[in-house]
């Protein structure tokens, strides 16, 4: 199994993120070892039992190579860490994103980003603001970067402003 699939597993996992996901590599060596290591050892390398049994509920009930191919349906290209397509400036960070959800190209020009974050509460002044800043910058060439949430706000002013990068987690947190 490749990596990227058992990357897409541990995401599946609630209570696993990037800093339990680098402990439980040092701890069994591979991402395939710690997939498969049994629930004792999981909490010998500091896993709750909480969380332990929601990686043991997936592995039962997820079959990684059709999640895989259901992501791949529908546009998106699961990017790990491994890959080297995944963003040079989210590998510096000590607990970047393991895995990215991708809906078409990441260029070299992407380098140059912004995030922007949105706001459940945001007035009408904000959102166009926001969108006349947005605007600007994406006309002067800097890529936009959001992370795909609930709230709707920074979604719209995005898709006014033109190209930018969405990042999506399966994940509510």
């Amino acid at each position: 199994m490749d990596n990227t699939l058992y990357y897409l597993g541990f995401n599946l996992v609630n209570g696993i993120g990037p800093a339990r996901l680098d402990r439980l590599v040092s701890a069994f060596g591979s991402l395939q070892s710690a997939w498969h290591a049994p629930a004792a050892d999981l909490m010998l390398a500091g896993l709750d039992g909480r969380t332990v049994e929601a990686l043991l509920k997936v592995r039962r009930t997820r079959d990684l190579q059709m999640e895989y191919s259901r992501i791949l349906a529908a546009g998106v290209r699961p990017i790990s860490r491994d890959d080297p397509a995944y963003p040079a400036l989210l590998r510096e960070l000590v607990n970047g994103p393991p895995l990215l959800y991708v809906r078409g190209t990441l260029a070299e020009s992407d380098r140059w980003a912004l995030a922007v974050v949105g706001t459940r509460g945001a007035t009408t002044y904000g959102r166009d603001a926001t969108r006349k800043l947005v605007a600007d910058l994406v006309a002067a060439g800097v890529t936009i970067v959001s992370k795909l949430a609930r709230q709707k706000c920074a979604a719209n002013v995005l898709s006014t402003t033109g190209y930018h990068l969405t990042f999506a987690s399966d994940r509510a947190n």
